[in-house]
């Protein structure tokens, strides 16, 4: 997932500087983030006995800042799936000796994607993880974590994942960093977020929308509020906090080491001697690892049909393009043979089946090129026309050039083409 961001250029996200491949395992490599960074921020202002932000400028800039870091690989269409303080590196300036800790938020970095979702490729198993812990987490979203847990299909997170979940885990987080009793009036704007990011994260799903769309709007919202406010765009950048410094102690970070730091867990070696010979007594924890060893083992066409399944979702356009040429070919060598003239509407959506063919070869160029999905878009919405367009010239060429079967056999090709594009 590192590696998908990183060559998509996707910015407030850890970068990969490599891998560290050993005998037993993989290691993913991040480029050092430097030693002033730190990921427990909140919970040093819960230590202190305090909110971290007393401020309404400093709260919308600081949501300014989480929800820039969102709309990066939202854009993507990745879900984040573990949003919270917690997976947030940051860094701390302090100014001087009496000013308080600022931190520095065109620093903030996304960490931990062990729970992201890709939405352009399926996920292959469900992570074992406690959903009635993630309270940060939108009840829907939990419901289809119980749901994959139970039917071991991960494909009910798939289709659950959306921006909404890394908004409400937004929501939950940020109503812990400012308090929630202030009246003071200047605190209204930031209530009116607050209000405004937990319907965002509730809004049912449109299937046509953009993945990022949501974010889109919140930081749309986000900034304008803080023009609201006059916060001059130039100061954006930092915000001052209630933490006196640094003193509390730290906990590890993943980018507070001062050497190349190791962020995915060692891949755990399977193995099944246990199983087979009975040799040992296995402990609950490899028994577990051990017995989904076996079902994967024993279901080889369920990890081939979700290989084919990936090699369709990227391919399946060129075939669409494909077919659509073959069928144009053929109906203009039919038009041919038998001598038909075009009518005057014939005639015209001749010219607009030429004119929409331009859009239709670049768009699905550009997605096998740079897998875009808005690419997809090209490709969809002047194909169906086309397939429109297709089946009028085959009704006119029934008459004189057409048989039966060969009516049905495109007809057929054609709701095929319908179906692909629909998908």
């Amino acid at each position: 997932m590192l590696t998908l961001l990183a060559h998509r250029d996707a910015k407030h996200v850890v970068q990969v500087a490599g891998l560290q491949v050993h005998s037993d395992r993989v290691e993913v490599v991040t480029l050092d983030a430097g030693p002033d960074f730190q990921r427990d921020w909140l919970d040093r202002a819960a230590v202190q006995g305090g909110p971290l932000l007393l401020e309404p400028e400093g709260a919308l800039k600081f949501a300014r800042a989480c929800l820039k870091a969102l709309e990066a690989i939202h854009a993507l269409g990745v879900m984040h799936g573990d949003f919270k303080s917690d997976n947030l590196c940051i860094k701390a300036i302090k100014m001087n000796p009496e000013s308080g800790v600022a931190l520095d938020l065109e620093s903030l970095r996304l960490i931990d994607f062990a729970y992201a979702v890709y939405r352009e490729q399926p996920l292959r198993f469900v992570l074992p993880t406690d959903p009635d812990r993630l309270a940060y987490m939108p009840d829907t979203y939990r419901a289809a974590i119980k749901k994959a847990q139970a039917t071991a299909d991960p494909s009910h997170i798939q289709q659950a994942a959306c921006a909404q979940v890394d908004l409400y885990s937004l929501w939950y987080m940020l109503s812990n960093v400012v308090p929630s009793n202030l009246q003071d009036g200047r605190w209204m704007v930031w209530q009116e977020w607050m209000h405004a990011c937990r319907k965002a994260a509730r809004e049912p799903l449109i299937t046509l929308t953009a993945f990022d769309a949501p974010t889109k709007q919140m930081l749309a919202l986000t900034e304008k509020m803080l023009g609201q406010l006059a916060e001059p765009q130039s100061r954006w950048a930092q915000v001052a906090t209630t933490l006196p410094s640094w003193e509390i102690q730290s906990g590890e970070t993943p980018l507070a080491n001062a050497h190349p730091t190791k962020l995915l867990t060692p891949l755990i070696e399977i193995r099944l001697s246990a199983v087979t010979t009975g040799a040992s007594e296995p402990s609950s924890q490899q028994m577990t690892v051990q017995a989904s060893s076996v079902k994967l083992k024993d279901q080889p066409s369920s990890s081939t049909s979700r290989v084919r399944q990936n090699i369709w979702q990227y391919q399946r356009w060129w075939v669409i393009v494909a077919s659509l040429a073959f069928l144009y070919g053929w109906l203009d060598h039919r038009f041919a043979e038998t001598g038909l003239k075009l009518t005057d509407l014939g005639f015209g959506l001749g010219l607009l089946a030429m004119a929409l063919a331009f859009p239709v070869v670049l768009g699905a160029l550009w997605r096998a090129v740079f897998h875009s999905r808005s690419a997809c878009s090209w490709v969809r919405y002047p194909g169906l026309v086309l397939c429109g367009i297709a089946a009028y010239f085959l009704v006119v060429l029934v008459p004189v050039g057409v048989s039966v079967s060969q009516l049905m056999a495109f007809l057929v090709l054609l709701t095929l083409l319908v179906v692909a594009l629909l998908v």
